[in-house]
């Protein structure tokens, strides 16, 4: 008998090792951040210069351009973009706008667009196929509004996520990132 529940006990013990194991290896929240080759480069602007996609720390933003609403959002943080770029000029930043509008309004054209009308200061990276999305799991993200994703990423981590429609909340985090 005593033989009997050791096995039991045992075999119990295995299963929850491998329960453990399976739940382990499933996608959760994005951890960190990666570049899929071939996204297209559009520089708006003479400010504009080549993304640092290897830089140690930068800030990583994704707007969907499936959605109307991370484009209103774009657009109601823009003064906040701008600033970010007087305030902290060495601070690398990268903007990934991704997906396809389905009705073909928030194509390439219109992003360019967009992108002139707000005097947008730094290069993006368009990506029709939304292959960043993809390959950094954002679907996982535990945030609410999956159209829209900013970070702050050293070394390919994701250290935080900041607020930038919050100003002065965002002007600290900043520099809180950038003093850590």
């Amino acid at each position: 008998m005593i033989a009997r529940i050791h096995q039991l006990m045992k075999s119990l013990f295995l299963v929850m090792i491998l329960i453990f194991m399976l739940s382990s290896c499933s996608d959760g929240p994005p951890k960190t951040i990666e570049f899929p080759e071939g996204l297209e480069q559009i520089y708006v602007g003479e400010e504009s210069k080549d993304l640092c996609l290897e830089c140690e720390k930068k800030l990583v933003a994704y707007f969907s351009l499936e959605s109307g609403r991370s484009i209103s959002y774009f657009q109601m943080t823009s003064k906040n973009w701008k600033s970010l770029k007087e305030n902290y000029n060495d601070l690398p930043v990268i903007f990934v706008f991704g997906g396809e509008d389905p009705n073909g309004k928030w194509d390439k054209s219109y992003l360019l667009r967009l992108l002139k009308s707000v005097d947008f200061p730094y290069p993006v990276l368009y990506d029709p196929k939304d292959e960043f999305y993809e390959t950094n799991n954002l679907q996982n993200s535990t945030e609410e509004l999956k159209d829209i994703h900013v970070f702050f990423v050293e070394n390919n981590m994701i250290h935080s996520k900041p607020e930038p429609g919050v100003p002065e909340l965002f002007s600290k985090q900043v520099k809180g990132f950038l003093d850590n």
